[in-house]
């Protein structure tokens, strides 16, 4: 069952940076299942130098999910910037000098259109069990800045950036990729310019 599936997750414009996936996050990030995970009570934050702030609409996540023998479906959501004074205090503790950290979450439109492909997904799954088949499932979800705009000069240093996830298995937020230099990303380097 789906519910079951392990909720593996990527975060930070689609990397397979393993390296950037502290230890003490892997527990935590296995315990969110997609079947059954409250899709509007997950959140996502960004930190990133104070030299760029994130555009209106520049943080995304895509989610690309399938079971196997299947193309899988890819969607991409703009998030929203989120204000829980809760989720600000928390994430206070997460900035740095030099840095800030951005909350976001799924428009009310968006998280009916996630549900809705989850359950499209958990439906197939069930119709291809009742065939006697055992479907295997697929699920991506990258979450990062895309899009910048620029507060000051960039200088030449590394342009780290950190992404958080939290859902309602974790109750908090966990760090999913830590330092992640935006200077050496393909899909931003361009973006972010000098």
């Amino acid at each position: 069952m789906i519910g079951r599936r392990l909720f593996a997750l990527s975060a930070a414009l689609a990397l397979a940076a393993c390296s950037h996936v502290p230890l003490g996050s892997i527990l935590p990030l296995t315990r969110i299942k997609f079947g059954t995970t409250d899709i509007a009570r997950a959140r996502a934050a960004v930190k990133l130098p104070d030299s760029l702030r994130p555009r209106v609409g520049g943080v995304r996540m895509s989610v690309i999910m399938g079971l196997s023998g299947e193309p899988p479906q890819s969607q991409k959501f703009d998030l929203v910037e989120a204000h829980d004074p809760e989720d600000q205090v928390t994430l206070a503790a997460f900035a740095s000098a030099g840095s800030a950290v951005y909350a976001y979450r799924l428009a009310p439109d968006d998280v009916a259109r996630l549900e809705r492909m989850r359950a499209d997904m958990i439906e197939r799954a069930a119709v291809l069990k009742q065939e006697g088949k055992n479907p295997g499932s697929n699920l991506a979800i990258n979450i990062g800045a895309e899009e910048f705009c620029h507060a000051r000069d960039l200088g030449s240093e590394p342009l780290l950036t950190t992404t958080y996830i939290k859902t309602s298995e974790t109750g908090q937020y966990i760090t999913a990729l830590r330092d992640v230099d935006l200077r050496l990303e393909p899909a931003v380097k361009d973006k972010i310019g000098t």
